[in-house]
């Protein structure tokens, strides 16, 4: 089946998605991309295009695009950059020049997401297109993130097949384009190919790197898999890819409404679809791998659970399992490995976490609070030599100690509605970690003193309750911990206040502090008012409030 450029456009369109940049308002980005269309798969530019402009969700003193921040500047150019770029789309894709006043249709949409249970969780935006709907700008009224936005698109699309094109992936080889198509509409039900990634110079590689040899089934599925089609023009290599990545790609639009966008609750606002979908299908491949032992070559028992793994996973991951496993001891020879230091449910949380790099508290320390959990997972980190592990622990414990600073912080007229037993949580992990300390030095610093920085901020909270003030008589050395930082902090260095009369600006970015209660964080910080907005609240640390650490 040959192909023309007039086939090829009844078959595809290019997706384009969009966003604050830091070369705004200047198109320059998308000048480069549209330019490698035009040198190495001229094609594309027959095709019919829809470009979605993502707007930011604030405005702060850095850019984190991807987080949904851009400085103020950023912001002041994003509506000069978007006409820049409606101007080069229309030009490049329509052949309407710049003087060339094109009329649009207007049309209203909305992107749903999460729970339909939950107001607000949809966001509306507005949709200009030619009258031939060669050409649609689709713009947000808040933050859609890229996996909205290509899910909005998809739904104007009028082809089989689309091409998924983010601002800042340049073509660097010519893509035949029309063979792919081919290949995709020919693919039978025993290998259909839905999705075609073109790879980055780093993905060349992929049949043979780690996250496809060290899985034997995999491998298996590879090797089954992987071929040369044939299309009019020639041969086209293809091999299974075991990721859903974002970077451009080719895709049948109904396998991507109906696979990656199945329900409103697929995405949730601001995600990027790799990042959510793609890691949670490696993630279920890898766990089944682990579940049914398939292709395993050794084995891990503690108490009375036993389980069939792969030496190659494990030892890649882990420096004790390698040490255990491929050195001079005799789990080496015998290819068996008895924990005996740890329970079965930790040792189920550690190899869940080795295959898929998901750290899931919930099932396997359900029993636990929060922070003590994340101290378990970080015990059990630094036994088995995984620093990935200990990264994860730690990054989660100041999550929890950033959502604890914003409560103590902002609800200081009343910590009541924490209720008592939020109270005997805190009490309860104060006694667990006070005795861990004894024997594990590091526990002090790593997650005990941390922990007090942040309950200071709740002191008159805690002062009022039975449970708190037993806690002082009955643990001499939190006794004199929480002394040593009332003495220097109370009234002096970080506070909470109740500050809701003032007109706040964030102490750190300068922007004007909203929120729907009128009640922000605000701290008496040395002698002044410090107010902060929910993105540059700090998490206080002990020698905020001592001076020592």
């Amino acid at each position: 089946m040959s192909q023309g450029p007039e086939q090829i456009s009844e078959a595809l369109t290019v997706i384009i998605t969009t966003s604050p940049t830091p070369s705004a308002p200047s198109p320059e980005l998308l000048e480069s991309i549209l330019d490698s269309f035009q040198n190495l798969c001229p094609a594309l530019l027959s095709c019919k295009v829809v470009v979605v402009f993502d707007t930011f969700d604030r405005i702060a003193a850095e850019n984190r695009l991807k987080k949904g921040s851009v400085t103020a500047e950023g912001a002041a150019s994003f509506p000069a950059y978007k006409e820049n770029v409606k101007k080069l789309i229309l030009q490049q894709f329509a052949g309407r020049g710049p003087e060339v006043d094109t009329p649009m249709v207007e049309e209203e949409g909305e992107a749903e997401f999460g729970s339909p249970c939950m107001p607000g969780n949809s966001t509306s935006f507005s949709v200009r297109r030619t009258e031939d709907r060669r050409v649609i700008f689709i713009e947000p009224s808040e933050r859609l993130g890229f996996g909205l936005a290509v899910r909005s698109a998809l739904r104007l699309v009028e082809t089989p097949y689309v091409w998924v094109q983010q601002h800042d992936w340049i073509l660097q080889a010519s893509i035949p384009v029309q063979s792919i198509l081919e290949v995709m509409m020919e693919s039978g039900e025993d290998a259909p190919v839905k999705y075609v990634c073109l790879p980055s110079p780093r993905m060349l590689g992929y049949a043979e790197s780690p996250h496809v040899q060290s899985f034997p089934g995999l491998r298996r599925l590879s090797s089954s898999l992987k071929r040369d089609f044939t299309s009019s023009e020639g041969r086209i290599p293809l091999t299974p890819l075991f990721f859903w990545h974002d970077k451009t790609h080719i895709a049948s639009t109904e396998h991507y409404l109906s696979s990656v966008f199945s329900s409103r609750l697929a995405m949730p606002r601001g995600a990027f679809i790799e990042d959510h979908i793609g890691q949670r299908a490696r993630n279920q491949m890898k766990e089944g791998l682990l579940a049914s032992g398939e292709g395993a070559d050794a084995t891990v028992i503690c108490i009375n659970q036993t389980w069939r793994v792969h030496k190659a996973i494990l030892c890649h991951r882990s420096e004790w399992f390698r040490i255990a496993l491929m050195g001079e001891f005799q789990e080496a020879r015998s290819s068996r490995v008895t924990i005996t230091e740890w329970r079965e449910n930790e040792v189920d949380l550690l190899l869940h976490w080795i295959y898929t790099g998901v750290v899931d508290v919930d099932k396997y320390l359900a029993n636990m609070t929060p922070l003590m959990a994340q101290v378990k997972v970080w015990q059990i980190a630094d036994f088995f030599c995984l620093p990935g592990l200990t990264r994860a622990a730690l990054a989660a414990r100041d999550r929890l100690l950033q959502t604890w600073t914003k409560h103590y912080s902002t609800n200081h007229q009343d910590l009541a509605h924490l209720g008592d037993d939020h109270v005997v949580s805190v009490v309860q992990d104060l006694r667990a970690l006070y005795k861990l300390s004894i024997d594990m030095k590091v526990i002090r610093e790593t997650f005990l003193l941390p922990y007090l920085a942040v309950l200071l901020l709740g002191t008159r909270f805690f002062a009022q309750t039975e449970a708190f003030k037993m806690l002082i008589l009955e643990e001499p050395e939190f006794a004199q911990d929480w002394a040593l930082g009332l003495m220097r902090g109370v009234g002096s260095t970080i506070m909470p206040l109740d500050a809701r009369q003032c007109n706040p600006f964030c102490e750190v970015c300068g922007q004007h502090v909203t929120t729907p209660t009128g009640n922000y964080p605000v701290w008496a910080q040395e002698r002044r008012v410090a107010v902060f907005c929910p993105d540059c609240l700090p998490t206080p640390t002990w020698e905020d409030w001592t001076g020592t650490t």
